[in-house]
C-alpha cells in the first residue's frame, strides 16, 4: 500500500478477532441499526415479502459472517504469531465494501487496545473500493480523531489509485483545519512522482512546519534518493524557518548513506556560506553538516575524522569535532577514533574533560579494555587523564592496575600524577585505593588527601586504616584531616564527630604538632558549635593562654 498509513499487524491480530467474536448483537446484526443504508428495516409496517426479504439478507450476512470466522479459526492454527498476522490480514484484503462497513460499526461499540491501527486498516480497504463511500462514512463518526484518521486512511489509498479524481473530491471541502490535514495526504502522494510541484503545494498550506516533519520526509526523501544535488539546491533556496532546516537536515543524512563525501561537503558549503552565522557551536546543533557527519561516521568514522582533520578555519573545526564528540561516545564508539576527535579540539579543559569522559565510559562498559587501552597510549599528557578518569571508575584488581600504571607514570616523572590530581569524591574503593597510598614511596601526600576524603564518609574505617600506618605519616594525615573540617557540618551529630577528631589529635605523638592541631581544632569547632566547644576548652590539653586567646571575645570594630 505504499504511501498508506502503517499499521500493527500484531495489534490488529487481536483486535479483529475481538471484533468478529463480539456476536450479532453489534456488527453483523447492522442490518438492525436504525438510519443506517445498509438496514433492511423501514419505518412503519414491512410487507411479508419485505419481511422475507430482510430475513434472507440477514441470514446471508449471517453465512458471510461464519465463513470469514472459520478461516479466521483456521489462521489462529497457523502456529506463529507472525503466521497468524498474516493470514488475518489477508482475510482483511479480501473484504468487500459492505461487509468492512459492518466491521467498522462494531468497532463504535467495542473498546480495543489498538483501535486506531484497525480503523486505519479498514478505512484504507474500502478507500480502494469504494473511496467515496469511505470518505463520507469516516465524515459522519461522532469521535472527531476517528472520523480524521479514517478519512486520512480512505484518502490516502484513493490518492494512491487516482490521485485527480481524490485531489477533485477534496477541493469542493470548506477551508478549514479538515481540507488542509487531507491536502497533506495528497502531498504525500503527489511527491512519489513530482516532489517538486508537492512542496511548492505545501508551502501554500498555512501550517506549522514544526509539526510537519513526516510531510517534509515524503516530499523529500524520494527526491535525495533521486537526485541529491537538485534537493538541496531547491531546499537550500527555500526561506529560513523549519521547513529549510528539517529538509537541508534529512537530505544531508540520507544523502551520506550513498556519498558520504559530496553530501558532507555540500553541507559544509551551506555552514561557509551562512554571513548570518554567529555562534558556531549553537549552529552545530541543528544543521545539515551535523547531520551528515553523523551518518558518515557510522559508516566510515576513520575517514570522516580524517575530513575534519583537515578544515581549514580552525573555529568550525574544534567546533564541529566537540559536536560530533557529543553524539559518538557511545558503548560502540571506537575509542581510538574518539581519541582523534579529541584532538582536533584546542588544547586545554574541553579537550581534557573529552579524553576523560571516553576513558570514563569506556571503563563502565569494558574495564579490562579500557586499561589495556591507556597502557597503550604515548602521549604522556593524554594518558594521565585517562587515568585519572578510571580511577574514578573502576574497583577491586581493575582499580589496582590503574593505580600501579599511576605509579609508573610518577616513576618515570615526565608527567606525574601527583596527590591533588586524583578525584577522590568519585573514588567507591577507598579501600583499595588506600592499600596502594600506603605502599607508595613518598606518599604522604596520597595519604592526607585520601584520610580527609575518607573520614568525611567513614571516620572509624579511615582511623582504623590510618592507625596501621607508621606514626609520622599518621600524624601527618590527622593534621590533614582536622585542617580540611568543613565549617558547615551538618548539625546531626556535630558533637560527637568534634569529640572523635580530639581523640585522633590526642594521637599525634610530635607534642608541638599536637598542640597546633588542637588549636586547629578548636576554632573550627567554635564556629559550628560554641557550646559544647567552650565545654571541651575546659579540659582540653592546650596551654592556659591559647585558651584564653580562643575564649576571649573578638573586638568590635571601632566607631567613626
Amino acid at each position: 500500500m505504499g504511501a498508506r498509513l502503517e499499521w500493527n499487524k500484531q495489534g490488529f491480530t487481536v483486535a479483529l478477532l475481538v471484533c468478529f467474536f463480539l456476536g450479532g448483537g453489534l456488527g453483523w446484526s447492522l442490518h438492525r441499526i436504525p438510519g443506517n443504508p445498509l438496514s433492511q428495516e423501514k419505518a412503519g409496517t414491512s410487507s411479508p415479502n419485505e419481511s422475507k426479504r430482510g430475513h434472507v439478507a440477514a441470514d446471508r450476512d449471517e453465512q458471510e459472517k461464519s465463513a470469514i470466522l472459520t478461516r479466521v479459526h483456521e489462521a489462529l492454527r497457523a502456529g506463529s504469531d507472525g503466521n497468524q498476522a498474516e493470514r488475518i490480514g489477508d482475510i482483511v484484503e479480501e473484504l468487500d465494501a459492505k461487509q468492512i462497513q459492518i466491521a467498522l460499526a462494531a468497532l463504535e461499540k467495542a473498546h480495543l487496545p489498538n483501535r486506531k491501527g484497525l480503523l486505519a486498516q479498514l478505512f484504507e480497504r474500502w478507500g480502494e473500493l469504494d473511496p467515496v463511500a469511505a470518505l463520507k462514512y469516516a465524515q459522519g463518526l461522532d469521535n472527531p480523531a476517528e472520523s480524521r484518521r479514517g478519512m486520512e486512511a480512505a484518502l490516502s489509498a484513493w490518492a494512491e489509485s487516482d490521485l485527480p479524481a481524490a485531489e477533485a473530491w477534496v477541493s469542493q471541502l470548506a477551508s478549514g483545519v479538515q481540507k488542509n490535514s487531507l491536502t497533506k495526504i495528497l502531498i504525500a502522494e503527489q511527491a512519489t512522482h513530482d516532489p517538486r510541484g508537492a512542496l511548492e503545494r505545501a508551502k501554500s498550506l498555512q501550517m506549522h512546519w514544526g509539526t510537519a516533519m513526516p510531510l517534509v520526509d515524503r516530499i523529500f526523501g524520494e527526491w535525495v534518493q533521486r537526485d541529491p544535488r537538485d534537493a538541496g539546491q531547491v531546499a537550500s533556496q527555500l526561506p529560513g524557518g523549519t521547513l529549510r532546516d528539517d529538509a537541508l537536515s534529512l537530505i544531508a543524512a540520507r544523502w551520506a548513506v550513498s556519498d558520504p563525501v559530496a553530501a558532507t561537503n555540500w553541507a559544509y558549503s551551506l555552514l561557509m556560506g551562512n554571513r548570518d552565522l554567529q555562534n558556531v557551536k549553537v549552529e552545530f546543533s541543528n544543521t545539515a553538516i551535523n547531520d551528515a557527519v553523523h551518518q558518515w561516521m557510522k559508516s566510515d568514522p576513520g575517514a570522516a575524522v580524517d575530513w575534519l582533520g583537515r578544515l581549514p578555519d580552525d573555529e568550525k573545526r574544534q567546533a564541529l569535532a566537540a559536536r560530533v564528540l557529543s553524539f559518538e561516545s557511545g558503548d560502540q564508539s571506537d575509542p581510538n577514533v574518539i581519541l582523534q576527535l579529541c584532538e582536533l579540539l584546542p588544547e586545554g579543559m574541553e579537550r581534557d574533560r573529552a579524553i576523560g569522559e571516553c576513558a570514563g565510559h569506556m571503563a563502565e562498559h569494558d574495564p579490562e579494555a579500557a586499561l589495556a587501552w591507556v597502557r597503550g597510549q604515548t602521549d604522556d599528557h593524554a594518558k594521565n587523564v585517562m587515568l585519572v578518569e578510571l580511577i574514578s571508575n573502576l574497583s577491586g584488581d581493575d582499580l589496582l592496575g590503574a593505580l600501579d600504571e599511576v605509579a609508573k607514570v610518577n616513576k618515570a616523572g615526565n608527567d606525574p600524577i601527583g596527590p591533588d590530581s586524583l578525584e577522590y569524591d568519585n573514588i567507591s574503593d577507598r579501600k583499595t585505593l588506600a592499600t596502594w597510598a600506603a605502599a607508595q614511596p613518598n606518599n604522604q601526600g596520597y595519604v592526607n588527601e585520601i584520610a580527609a576524603n575518607w573520614a568525611k564518609r567513614d571516620p572509624d574505617q579511615t582511623w582504623q586504616w590510618l592507625s596501621s600506618l607508621p606514626a609520622a605519616t599518621k600524624d601527618g594525615a590527622v593534621q590533614a584531616v582536622i585542617k580540611d573540617l568543613s565549617e558547615d557540618i551538618p548539625d546531626s551529630g556535630m558533637q560527637k564527630r568534634f569529640e572523635g577528631m580530639a581523640q585522633w589529635v590526642a594521637q599525634i605523638s610530635d607534642p608541638k604538632s599536637r598542640e597546633s592541631t588542637y588549636e586547629t581544632l578548636a576554632r573550627t569547632w567554635l564556629i559550628n558549635d560554641p557550646e559544647s566547644a567552650r565545654t571541651w576548652l575546659t579540659s582540653a590539653p592546650l596551654p592556659a593562654s591559647v585558651k584564653a586567646q580562643l575564649l576571649a571575645p573578638k573586638a568590635k570594630a571601632a566607631a567613626p
